[in-house]
């Protein structure tokens, strides 16, 4: 999953647990830019009504980019 297409999208994004998330990604990170303390992978942060919302790609079953 290439999550830097994402970057600067409307996105919804289905957890492995089920949660449905939507908003829009304000950032990507590459698991080369974390330090040895948070070595979870890439990840994207979301931005919605509730916050910031950071997931990494492990917690993502699926993801669209979505319209209007």
């Amino acid at each position: 999953m290439n999550l830097c297409e994402y970057q600067g999208k409307n996105v919804r994004v289905i957890t492995t647990d089920g949660q449905k998330i939507e908003g829009y990604v304000i950032a990507f990170t590459d698991e080369e830019e974390w330090d040895e303390t948070d070595p979870e992978g890439n990840s994207i942060s979301i931005e919605n009504d509730e916050g910031i919302i950071g997931i990494y790609e492990k917690e993502i079953k699926s993801i669209e980019v979505m319209k209007g």
